[in-house]
Order: structure tokens, then C-alpha cells, then sequence
């Protein structure tokens, strides 16, 4: 008898995997006519129960606009806000509808979580998600999440499913993630969002698999299929990925160069002497944007307000003190997540130019 096929030892890390999120867009889902494709959510759905008996899966999907355009006979894609939320909301349901029907033919339950990018800004709203999803899984049901598009304004929105499945992969402690494209790997389309989610995802210490819908299965199962991204070594944790990744910036801080080594290279906290100006209209605990003069560093929890800041620019702690200003750190570092170029950014490049197996 042969012996049975053994994943590659980085792919064992994916079959291995306790909790993982796949992500599938609205072409895997969708006919070509526009309505959604009964037959295709079946298939996805009869694979990922299978792995539901061994792995707890959260269920990124796409769909909903698509499917509610097609409901209302509408032409093409609303691209007015109103029409477009319209379509979000009719088509919702539908999709949760048949996610219902196809995953109970194999006795598994499903629930809908809708998130919005300025709920994922909100520390409180972020962990309410967070521990919303934990008690699904926990419950044996598998999470069908999308972005809350009925609600979403143009100005503050997620704006792609990829992102959303590597912030929803931190925020539940995934141990893999799953990206469901049009192609096996990164040959053909190779789109941005897709690399930026896995950026996200493995330099969280999340690793993942980018690989079409029709092999989801054997890509859970670890087999050798589409492209593998190695995790950083070591995972972020949660508030270093809300800073950077999640929370919505209310204004910036133009540092000098000192002050940019300083929190770069220097591992510490910023100081009022190395703030040179003040931009925007934020309030004590918002999140700042700190820029060097190359350009944007890092984003912290600001420890004063912008009026506040203003008459703090280039002092000392010294000058501070003689004007009984209270002299603490503008932006501790245990509050500051910094944004230079990552491994897993060179992951992503690496991956342009791999074909199937690990980039």
C-alpha cells in the first residue's frame, strides 16, 4: 500500500491549524448573468465542513452587492452610495440565506457578523467584535462575516474584503489564513489589496495560503497548491494591529529627524521637543500619525490634545516644567506601533515572482 501524502512541513502549519479564516470574493460566488451561484456556495460550503470537524472557521465573504443587484434587476454595480447600500442590504440576506441552506445540508450552523471600518476603529467596538466571534466559534458556529455595506459611507469604509479577513484572522487568533482568489497563487491578477492582507496577516505571525476557490479544500488540508506566505517570526499583538492596521488616524505629528530616530531606531517614547507642527483636530487618546522628514513612521495613542500640543512644539521637558506643563510623553511607546517597511512586505514582493509553493 502507498503511503499517504504528507503536507510540506511550512503547509503542515495550515492543516495543523486550529482556527483559520477563509475569505472568498464576490466572482467566486456570483453567475456571469450576476445572481449568485447556488452551485458555487455548495461546493465551498461542503469543503470548509469538512474541515469544520477538526478546525474552527470563520468565513470571510464577499457577495452581498452583487447578489442584491442582480435582485432588484438593476442594470450594472450601483455606483451611487444610496443605491449601492440599497443593494447591500437586499442582498444580505440573500446571501446569508443560502450560506444557511447549503452549510446546514452538513449539519453546520452559520452566523452573520457585519462590521464596519469605524466600529474596527474604536477600541471598544474592536474588542466587542472580537469577543462577539469568540463566542460563535465557541458555540460550534461557523461566522459568516462582510463588511456592514448598508451602513458604510464612501469616506470611511474598509473597502475590500482582503483587509477585512487579515484584521478579522488577528482579531479571532487565527492560526492560518485562507485567500480565495480567480487564480492559483499570484500569477494573473496579483492584486494590491490581496498582498496588502497578507503584509497584514504575516506580520502578525499569521501564515497564508493565496489560492483559488476550487482548491480550498487541499489548500486547508495543506496540500501544495497556489502560494504559501511564511509568518514573521513573531506575532503582533492585538493593540500593535489595531494602531496600525484598524484605528482611524484624527490627526499627525511632523517630527525632526531626532525625534524620527528616536521612535524608529531608538525604541522610545516622543517628546514635545521633537514635534515641529501639529495637524488636525484630535482630543487626549486619539490616534496620531507620527512623519518623519521621510515620510510616515508610525501611528500612537497622543497623550494630549491638538490645542494642548500646540503650545507644547519644540519644548523641552525643562521649559515645560518652568511653564507647570505637565511633562510626560506625547506618545509613550508602549502606545505606538511603527510602520517601516516589514518582513512580511518582503514576503509580498517575494511572492510576485513565485509560482505555486512558498514565496
Amino acid at each position: 500500500m502507498a503511503a499517504p501524502a504528507q503536507s510540506p512541513p511550512d503547509r503542515a502549519r495550515i492543516s495543523g491549524a486550529r482556527r483559520v479564516v477563509v475569505k472568498v470574493g464576490p466572482s467566486s460566488l456570483t453567475t456571469p448573468a450576476g445572481g449568485l451561484d447556488v452551485a458555487a456556495m455548495q461546493r465551498l460550503a461542503t469543503a470548509l465542513s469538512r474541515r469544520a470537524r477538526c478546525q474552527r472557521l470563520v468565513l470571510v465573504s464577499s457577495g452581498a452587492v452583487t447578489a442584491g443587484t442582480s435582485a432588484l434587476r438593476l442594470r450594472s454595480r450601483p455606483t451611487d452610495l444610496a443605491t449601492a447600500q440599497a443593494a447591500a442590504s437586499v442582498g444580505q440576506g440573500l446571501l446569508l440565506a443560502r450560506y444557511t441552506e447549503a452549510f446546514a445540508e452538513h449539519g453546520e450552523r452559520v452566523g452573520q457578523v457585519l462590521l464596519t471600518a469605524e466600529g474596527l476603529a474604536r477600541r471598544h467596538t474592536y474588542t466587542n467584535a472580537r469577543r462577539a466571534l469568540e463566542r460563535l466559534l465557541s458555540l460550534g458556529v461557523v461566522p459568516i462575516v462582510n463588511e456592514n455595506e448598508t451602513v458604510a459611507t464612501e469616506g470611511i469604509r474598509l473597502g475590500d474584503n482582503d483587509r477585512l479577513a487579515a484584521l478579522v484572522a488577528h482579531l479571532v487568533h487565527a492560526d492560518a489564513l485562507v485567500l480565495l482568489t480567480d487564480v492559483d497563487g499570484t500569477h494573473g491578477a496579483g492584486r494590491a489589496t490581496e498582498l496588502e492582507a497578507v503584509a497584514v496577516a504575516t506580520g502578525s505571525g499569521i501564515p497564508v495560503v493565496l489560492t483559488s476557490a476550487t482548491t480550498v479544500e487541499s489548500a486547508l488540508a495543506g496540500g501544495d497548491v497556489g502560494t504559501y506566505f511564511p509568518p514573521s517570526p513573531q506575532r503582533r499583538p492585538a493593540r500593535w494591529l489595531w494602531l496600525a492596521h484598524a484605528a482611524r488616524p484624527r490627526g499627525r505629528l511632523h517630527l525632526d529627524a531626532g525625534a524620527a530616530h528616536a521612535v524608529t531606531d531608538g525604541k522610545g517614547s516622543l517628546l514635545a521637543a521633537g514635534i515641529i507642527e501639529v495637524e488636525g483636530d484630535f482630543e487626549e487618546r486619539d490616534v496620531v500619525e507620527l512623519v518623519g522628514p521621510q515620510g510616515l513612521l508610525a501611528r500612537g495613542l497622543t497623550a494630549f490634545s491638538s490645542d494642548e500640543l500646540a503650545r507644547m512644539l519644540g519644548k523641552t521637558s525643562a521649559q515645560l516644567r518652568q511653564d507647570n506643563t505637565v511633562t510626560r510623553a506625547i506618545v509613550h511607546r508602549d502606545h505606538l506601533a511603527q510602520l517601516p517597511p516589514t518582513r512580511a512586505a518582503r514576503h509580498v514582493l517575494a511572492g510576485l515572482g513565485a509560482g505555486p509553493g512558498e514565496a
